[in-house]
């Protein structure tokens, strides 16, 4: 068993004059040198049986200067602080500072000695014959589906096609054989080995885990606390689909993609029968387990399990992606889908492993039938074939690998069949979103668009620690996406990066690195409407870099840490960590289960109680009572004042032009807006004999008025 905080062996690595090392190399030297019986816990990693993390093994030789590593982070700090004291002139003095660790931290590289290349990958990919028949079938059925598929709804034929589409193209490229090379073996998890041989490693992922899991599932029914509009429509798509009906579009929604809406009823179905407010708000926090477990997974692949479990816990403990999943405006499965999908690109291209470059073309594939941010993915995923392909030697490897991109790509966009379909048999629909955004469908655009993008993508790139332009349904307005702890290891972590892709100029650091600003993108197009830069939602895909490399830094810092504290590197390794990570789970902690509901209870319109009004009246009174809302500019949805009242098929809206039109029968609820004496006075007219009180909602100036008829 690995003793913690201490390599196998608990010696140091001979040093070799020859060799160079990066810092993440050297701090891992260091809690491993000396001879002690307690070197340093977060230097063991297992990689057995696969490609070693990243930033590899301490090498020996000359090591880098670690006091200019702290120094970059108190540089970071001061940064920080002056982003806190607001004020545009302390956001530039933040970049100056930030621009100066960044310096500092350089200068920690370039003091140390040359950089060994990472081991060359074995020299031949491993690719399976071609089966032509089975590809021309798949060609053939993925045709036939896109003709099949009439754009509006599922149906057998075609949804038969596109599936067998797929199993063909899988057979004709050799991945669905059991080959060791080409198919998708099942594997133990990562998680496995490591809890099995180091308890302090289990122990740590325990501790995160239960943290974890209280932050994605403890509040669901006050976090947040009312339902609006843009959700009540995403309750009725997912009330259609557990009907029988099944659209593949959804236009009436903020996101008209289809996976979501099917994912909510997959489960609404199996767990909770009906949905409601709180169920929807259950069922995307389950999705947000696979993104945590996939960052995980990406952590250690690109650097080793502890920088994974780090990145991991960031993840899963979060404002930025827990909000934007529970805020349930069809972002509860970007990072769900993405996280796999950049893992199995990036693992497929590192271990020549051609079944995991199709499932990455698969999920990009079923990540456009989920939300329009995965237009970037495949960028990405060209960036990271292109980078891979000029750090290889082999150029017979690269021809054999560059077969697998194309069919990846040819496998994501068969599997896009069904969206390329259904939008494009309304093409203008289908883009207007993005159009009314990128263009000057709506307003004229205030300058030279190529300028407005690279204005708008520089502040996108702010969004962990500026303030973001989110509404309150999905941020805390004027709040950055991060908290001051993540910001600051995000930024260590990102100049560690790339001080070490500098050094050895590996094809994953630049992936990483271009990762960030890639998935920005998406926030920064809203080109006609600045104003909107940066959203927390449109830059969710930048989170997955944010926390991979902000897990790197953080782990990083307390190695470099353990290594000024030799003597006591055990303890200053656990004190380090504890510190860090109570700092992060307050700050979330006070601001998804505080500051949020509160900014969005005083925001929105206090609907539940409403709903409460109406369940109560309608148990006293028996089936016959009647309960309306009248209409109100700018109030509250009927809608979602019937869902909250659990009637959600019932509809209670009456425009105050037709109070006392129609004669109702038996007892009579109204429900009215403080303000709106006009339909007061229609009432009273109408039902003489009728109750007038108002309900003292328990928040500040959400009071209606409630008109009974009791002898109608």
């Amino acid at each position: 068993m690995t003793e913690p905080f201490s390599d196998a062996s608990g010696q140091p690595p001979a040093p070799d004059p020859r060799k160079g090392q990066t810092v993440l190399e050297y701090v891992k030297a260091a809690l491993q040198g000396g001879g002690s019986e307690a070197g340093g816990q977060l230097a063991a990693e297992d990689s057995a049986g696969q490609a070693g993390p990243m930033m590899g093994d301490a090498t020996g030789g000359k090591p880098a200067r670690p006091a200019l590593l702290l120094i970059g982070l108190l540089l970071i700090l001061i940064g920080q602080a002056l982003i806190g004291a607001g004020g545009s002139l302390a956001g530039w003095a933040a970049i100056v500072f930030f621009a100066l660790s960044t310096a500092a931290i350089l200068s920690a590289y370039r003091h140390g000695s040359s950089v060994q290349q990472p081991h060359e990958p074995a020299p031949t990919w491993p690719v399976a014959p071609m089966r032509w028949i089975w590809l021309a079938a798949g060609i053939f059925l993925a045709i036939l589906a896109y003709i099949l598929i009439d754009g509006s709804e599922w149906d057998a034929a075609g949804t038969l096609a596109w599936v067998g589409s797929i199993v063909c193209l899988l057979l004709g490229f050799g991945a669905l054989r059991g080959s060791k090379t080409t198919a998708l073996s099942p594997r133990t998890p990562s998680l496995k080995k490591p809890l099995q041989v180091d308890r302090k490693f289990a122990a740590a992922a325990l501790a995160l885990i239960i943290i974890m899991l209280f932050f994605q599932f403890a509040n669901l029914k006050t976090v947040p606390p009312e339902m609006i509009s843009s959700q009540a429509e995403q309750y009725y798509s997912v009330s259609e689909i557990l009907n029988g009906n099944f659209p593949i579009l959804f236009p009436r929604n903020v996101v008209s993609e289809p996976v979501s809406y099917y994912w909510a009823a997959f489960w609404s179905k199996i767990l909770f029968q009906t949905p409601s407010f709180s169920s929807l708000k259950f069922v995307f926090a389950l999705a947000a387990l696979v993104s945590i477990f996939y960052a995980f997974k990406l952590g250690e692949l690109l650097f080793g399990r502890w920088e994974g479990l780090a990145a991991a816990g960031l993840m899963g403990v979060a404002f930025w992606p827990i909000v934007q999943s529970r805020a349930l405006l069809g972002y509860g499965l970007v990072l769900p889908v993405l996280s796999p999908a950049v893992y199995y690109q990036i693992s497929g291209l590192r271990r020549g492993r051609p079944a995991e470059l199709y499932a990455a073309g698969a999920l990009a594939g079923l990540g456009l039938m989920t939300n329009k941010l995965f237009w970037i993915l495949p960028l990405f995923n060209l960036v990271t074939w292109i980078a891979w392909a000029f750090k290889q030697k082999n150029t017979e490897r690269v021809s054999q690998a560059l077969r697998t991109f194309f069919e990846s790509g040819l496998l994501g966009v068969v599997t896009a069949i069904p969206l390329l379909r259904a939008a494009g048999l309304n093409l203008p629909g289908y883009l207007a979103p993005f159009l009314s955004r990128v263009s000057a469908m709506e307003v004229p655009l205030a300058g030279q668009p190529l300028l407005l993008f690279l204005r708008n993508w520089i502040r996108s790139l702010g969004v962990t620690h500026l303030a973001s332009q989110s509404s309150w349904v999905e941020a805390i307005p004027s709040r950055a996406a991060l908290d001051w702890m993540s910001a600051v290891l995000f930024v260590f972590g990102f100049n560690l990066l790339l001080a070490s892709w500098l050094s050895r100029k590996d094809w994953q650091g630049l992936a990483l690195l271009l990762a960030y600003p890639l998935f920005s993108v998406p926030s920064a197009l809203a080109l006609a409407f600045p104003a909107e830069v940066p959203l927390l939602s449109r830059s969710l895909g930048a989170a997955l870099p944010v926390f991979l490399i902000a897990g790197f830094g953080a782990v990083s810092l307390i190695r470099i840490i353990m290594a000024f504290l030799p003597s006591a590197r055990r303890t200053a390794g656990i004190a380090a960590s504890v510190l860090i990570l109570l700092v992060i789970v307050a700050q979330n902690r006070q601001m998804l289960f505080n500051l949020y509901p509160d900014n969005y209870a005083a925001s929105a319109w206090n609907t539940s109680e409403m709903g409460t009004v109406i369940r109560n009246f309608r148990r006293g009174y028996g089936p016959e009572a009647r309960t309306y809302l009248i209409g109100y500019p700018y109030w509250a949805d009927a809608r979602v004042v019937a869902i909250e009242a659990g009637i959600p098929n019932e509809n209670i809206s009456l425009p105050s032009e037709e109070i006392g039109i129609v004669a109702v029968p038996g007892p009579q609820l109204y429900i009215l807006h403080p303000d709106d004496s006009a339909s007061l006075g229609r009432l009273q007219l109408a039902y003489p004999d009728g109750v007038q009180t108002t309900y003292q909602s328990i928040r500040p100036n959400k009071n209606f008025i409630l008109y009974i008829i009791t002898d109608g």
